[in-house]
């Protein structure tokens, strides 16, 4: 039998016995949301629960972003691993959830968004950014200087090079 577009479950099992999860870990039992509305709407809710207003208004924002790199598969792979960690961790905020999960696999989530033109960001007063010193030296600095700073100086790691910028900045 041939299935409609959009016949597919809503929802996918989710394991309920000890064995298939940490000790100590809970969760809500029976089917999880999977597609993007209802993931939206357990997730604000969950967000309620919690106590966690930015939570919730983070995954409005998320939803509702057009950008043509976040797309809704992308939003409700998001949510789903949101959900994931919220049903491993009934302590956790969905805010830190987000968090996490970004943290987990940023090339997955992280610059998925639309750029934002120059002429928005003046309007709004431009923009900052702040960016430990180790952040910089990792991924800031022109290849040139960098081999300056070996080929010249001497130095070929971080410590070394904010032991030179003390002594000479």
């Amino acid at each position: 039998m041939k299935e409609t577009l959009g016949s597919e479950s809503d929802t996918t099992p989710t394991a309920t016995t000890a064995a298939a999860k940490p000790a100590g870990a809970r969760t809500a039992g029976g089917p999880r949301p999977t597609k993007l509305p209802d993931l939206v709407e357990a997730l604000t809710k969950e967000a309620h629960t919690r106590g966690d207003p930015v939570g919730a208004d983070k995954i409005g924002f998320i939803e509702r972003d057009p950008s043509v790199g976040l797309t809704d598969a992308v939003k409700a792979e998001f949510f789903r691993r949101v959900d994931a960690k919220l049903q491993v961790d009934p302590k956790l905020t969905p805010w830190e959830a987000m968090k996490r999960v970004v943290r987990d696999d940023p090339k997955a989530f992280v610059l998925r968004g639309d750029d934002i033109p120059l002429d928005v960001i003046d309007a709004h007063g431009g923009m900052t950014r702040v960016v430990d010193l180790e952040t910089v030296y990792n991924n800031m600095l022109d290849p040139a200087y960098v081999q300056d700073l070996v080929n010249v100086h001497g130095i070929r790691d971080f410590p070394s090079w904010v032991a030179a910028l003390e002594k000479n900045p």
